[in-house]
C-alpha cells in the first residue's frame, strides 16, 4: 500500500497538482497530476492506495502529459491526425499513450483531417501559385487519406486552376522575353508542370495568356541570342562556323525564316 502525504498545487501550470507519497520518515515526490486525474480517483492527503491505483496514477498522468503535449501542439495552427501522431512520437510516447490521447483529442473535437485539408488548399491556392497536383502530394505527405484529399479539392476548382495558371504565366513570361517564342513556350511548360498544373490547363492558360512575340520582338531576341552564338562560332581568324551557328540557332527554337534572316545579315 502506498499513502499519499501531501497534494500541492503547482505554481506554474493551473490546474496540476504535485502528489508525494510517505517514504520511511520522509516523503517522495511521486508525480504531477491533472485536476481531471485527481478527481477521478479521488486522490486526498492521507489516503491509501493499492498497487493497483499507484499504477493507474502513473499511467493517468502520462495520458495526461501525452493530451496536454498534442493540445498546445495543435494551439499553433490546424493539424491533421497524421501530424500530431508524429508529434507525439517524436516526443517519445508510447504506442498504447499515443492510441489514448488520440481518442481523448477526438472526444475534444479538436482534429478533422476535411477541414484541415480545406484549410490547407485554400492557404495554398491563394498564397503560393501551387498547383492541383503538388497540393495534393503535400497533403498525402501530412497523412491525409486520399478520399479525404478529393473531397477537400472542391476549394481548388478548374475554373480557378485556370484562372491562377493564367496569372502565375504572365507573370513568369517577362523572365523569357529574350527567348524565342517556341522556347519561351517550353520553359513555360516545364516551369507550371514543376508548380503541380497539369498539361492541359497550362496549355489553355498560354492561349489565354497571349504568350508570344510579336515579328519585331522576335526577332530582337533572335539577333540577342544569335550575337552571342555568333562570338562562340567565330574563330581567331574571324571565320564563322556558319553549320554550327545555324544548329545552334535551330536549338535555340527559332524558325527557319529568322535564322536564314541573320545568317544572311550578320554573316556575310
Amino acid at each position: 500500500m502506498h499513502k499519499i502525504s501531501r497534494i500541492k498545487e503547482s505554481k506554474r501550470k493551473n490546474g496540476r497538482y504535485h502528489i508525494y507519497m510517505e517514504k520511511g520518515e520522509g516523503e517522495e515526490y511521486t508525480g504531477t497530476v491533472s485536476e481531471d486525474t485527481l478527481i477521478k480517483l479521488n486522490l486526498l492527503r492521507a489516503r491509501e492506495i493499492t498497487k493497483e491505483e499507484y499504477e493507474s496514477i502513473r499511467s493517468m498522468e502520462v495520458i495526461d502529459q501525452g493530451v496536454h503535449t498534442a493540445i498546445n501542439y495543435i494551439s499553433y495552427r490546424m493539424r491533421s491526425r497524421h501530424e500530431v501522431f508524429s508529434h507525439l512520437k517524436a516526443k517519445e510516447f508510447e504506442d498504447e499513450v499515443i492510441d489514448e490521447v488520440m481518442e481523448r483529442i477526438d472526444q475534444l473535437n479538436l482534429l478533422d483531417d476535411l477541414q484541415f485539408a480545406e484549410a490547407f488548399i485554400r492557404t495554398k491556392r491563394d498564397t503560393t501559385g501551387k498547383g492541383p497536383r503538388v497540393i495534393r502530394q503535400e497533403l498525402y505527405q501530412k497523412g491525409i487519406d486520399e478520399s479525404v484529399i478529393e473531397r477537400a479539392m472542391q476549394e481548388f476548382p478548374d475554373e480557378q486552376i485556370l484562372d491562377n495558371a493564367v496569372k502565375l504565366i504572365e507573370k513568369k513570361a517577362a523572365h523569357f522575353n529574350n527567348e524565342s517564342q517556341r522556347k519561351q513556350e517550353q520553359k513555360l511548360m516545364q516551369f507550371m508542370m514543376t508548380k503541380g498544373f497539369p498539361t492541359e490547363i497550362i496549355k489553355q492558360a498560354i492561349d489565354i495568356a497571349e504568350v508570344g512575340q510579336s515579328d519585331d520582338d522576335e526577332w530582337e531576341s533572335m539577333v540577342h541570342q544569335g550575337e552571342k552564338l555568333l562570338r562562340r562560332h567565330t574563330d581567331s581568324d574571324g571565320k564563322v562556323d556558319r553549320n554550327k551557328l545555324k544548329n545552334a540557332l535551330f536549338r535555340k527554337g527559332f524558325p527557319f525564316e529568322l535564322i536564314q534572316r541573320f545568317m544572311d545579315e550578320y554573316t556575310e
